[in-house]
C-alpha cells in the first residue's frame, strides 16, 4: 500500500507503507529500490538532480542520489540535523533550492549542492517547530 506518491519528470514514484520504493508504470508498481538501501526508512521527497539523477530525502536517514539503478549518500551541510529532527515534507523552490520541513526543528533550505542557505525555527521566527506541509 502506498504511503506517498511523487511526480518527477513525467514519472510517478511511490514509497510503500513499511516497504520499498517503486515506479508506477502502466498501472503496475515496478520495484526500483529496497528500503534497506536508504537506511530502512521512508522517502518523503524526490526531486530531479543533475541530468537524469534523482535526489531522495528520507525521514531519518538523510539524502541519497539515485542514478543508473544505484543509490549513494548525498552529503549536505545539515546531515546531522536532518537525521536528528525527522524530515516531514520537502519541496523544490525554483530549480536551485530545496525547502525541508522537519517534525521538531522548523524549516531548512539548502541549495542543489547541499549547502545550508537558511534555517528557521522557534528560536528565530517560527511559532512552532513542527512543519506539517509545504507547497
Amino acid at each position: 500500500m502506498p504511503l506517498y506518491f511523487f511526480k518527477v519528470r513525467n514519472a510517478i514514484y511511490a514509497q510503500m507503507v513499511n516497504g520499498d520504493f517503486y515506479l508506477l508504470r502502466k498501472g503496475q508498481f515496478v520495484h526500483i529500490l529496497d528500503r534497506k538501501s536508504y537506511g530502512n526508512d521512508n522517502v518523503v521527497g524526490i526531486f530531479p538532480h543533475q541530468g537524469s539523477k534523482l535526489l531522495l530525502l528520507t525521514e531519518h536517514s538523510g539524502a541519497f542520489i539515485f542514478a543508473n539503478g544505484k543509490i549513494s549518500r548525498w552529503k549536505t551541510s545539515v546531515d546531522t540535523e536532518l537525521m536528528k529532527y525527522q524530515v516531514n515534507r520537502c519541496v523544490l523552490l525554483g530549480q536551485s533550492k530545496i525547502v525541508i520541513g522537519t517534525i521538531s526543528n522548523g524549516i531548512y533550505t539548502i541549495d542543489i549542492n547541499g549547502k545550508l542557505l537558511w534555517h528557521y525555527n522557534v528560536e528565530n521566527k517560527l511559532n512552532d517547530n513542527t512543519i506539517l506541509s509545504l507547497f
